[in-house]
Order: C-alpha cells, then structure tokens, then sequence
C-alpha cells in the first residue's frame, strides 16, 4: 500500500483506490485535501477543471 498524507478516512480511501486501479484524475469539489499527494502521477481536480482540461485538449 502506498503512503500519503491525507487527513480524512473517506479521502483517504477514495485516493487509494483511485491508485490501485490505474486512474489519471481525482474528481473532488475537495481538492484541498489531496495537496502534495501527486507522486503518483494522478491529477486531482473539480469536475469543472476536468471538463475545462479535456475541451482544450
């Protein structure tokens, strides 16, 4: 299991899961609470940032 820092339990889970099953993006209206958790190579940010991110694309 990976090691991060993040304070609550849901987020916790949600992030670990997110990991171990290969995802590019987080989406969360709680983006504060995955800061400094990018080591693995996974972006986390709102829906609307993703919907933002992708119509440039």
């Amino acid at each position: 299991m990976s090691t991060f820092n993040i304070a609550l339990f849901e987020d916790s889970l949600q992030y670990q899961c997110a990991i171990q099953n290969g995802c590019d993006f987080l989406l969360t209206f709680n983006t504060r609470d995955f800061k400094n958790n990018d080591k693995h190579g996974m972006r986390v940010m709102t829906p609307g940032d993703f919907l933002s991110y992708h119509a440039q694309s």
